[in-house]
């Protein structure tokens, strides 16, 4: 995504290469098409993170208490709301499993990851303008998180609005994202499509990142939403890290040379 911004920094004798945060990766790789384009104006993103994004801990937690509720709940005669108040019950207790989570994480989300910043944002939020602008080597491109921790174990999701410089057709504007990099697959704005191809489930394991439900907001060709859907443990994390590493190890054989 940002290999000329690596490439010129290698010149000026940067030595600090850092991995994005994980959401804010996954957001560029999906649609790094329509930045690299120079097509975008803005964009909000309204995340969907797994537990694992906040580690092994986290996701201990969360599987912890899927037992939990699965124990109180054992057996298929009881009727669904008694179901559903023993479920609330569980999660009420103060044995319930929360060292990590703080409060419950099954069957329920929490719209709050990292610290308090500025402005009502946390600091999760604060980096999706601070490293989209320092990964893509600009400055003032509006950036906008309401970050939120789900109970999913693996892979973060986004849904994103865009407002573009211009106004562009849907044909355009799959093309471009599918053309922003190897990894990114367009998924078909279909229910069955969607539901089958644009999940956690589905990418999980491996470096495909899904971009789907792509279409304009309000029928305006300058606006546009979609979802995305990436293994942030591969491509949040080690992927970008390992990658950063070969470039610098072939910079550093040419200057050998």
């Amino acid at each position: 995504m940002n290999r000329d911004v690596i490439d010129t920094s290698l010149k000026a004798g940067i030595k600090n290469y850092i991995g994005g945060n994980c959401t804010v990766s996954l957001m560029l790789m999906g649609i790094g098409g329509l930045f690299r384009k120079d097509c975008v104006e803005w964009v909000s993103s309204m995340t969907y993170q797994a537990a694992s994004g906040a580690g092994a801990s986290y996701l201990n937690d969360l599987i912890l208490q899927m037992q939990e509720i699965a124990k109180a709940t054992k057996g298929k005669d009881n009727a669904v709301l008694e179901l559903a108040r023993k479920t609330q019950e569980i999660m009420q207790d103060k044995k319930f499993p929360v060292e990590n989570t703080v409060v419950p994480l099954a069957c329920n989300l929490i719209p709050w990851i990292d610290v308090p910043v500025e402005d009502g944002m946390s600091r999760e939020e604060w980096k999706g303008f601070a490293e989209t602008n320092k990964i893509l080597g600009t400055k003032d491109i509006p950036v906008n998180c309401i970050c939120v921790r789900v109970p999913v174990l693996r892979c973060h999701s986004q849904a994103i609005l865009v407002k573009l410089k211009r106004g562009m057709s849907l044909k355009e504007v799959e093309n471009i994202i599918a053309e922003g990099n190897e990894w990114v697959k367009v998924i078909p704005n279909t229910k069955e499509e969607s539901i089958r191809n644009l999940t956690p489930l589905a990418v999980t394991g491996n470096l495909t990142v899904a971009v789907g439900r792509i279409r304009h907001a309000n029928n305006d060709p300058s606006y546009v939403s979609l979802f995305t859907v990436g293994d942030q443990l591969l491509w949040g994390a080690a992927e970008p890290i390992r990658r950063i590493l070969r470039i610098v190890l072939e910079y550093l054989d040419k200057q050998k040379s």
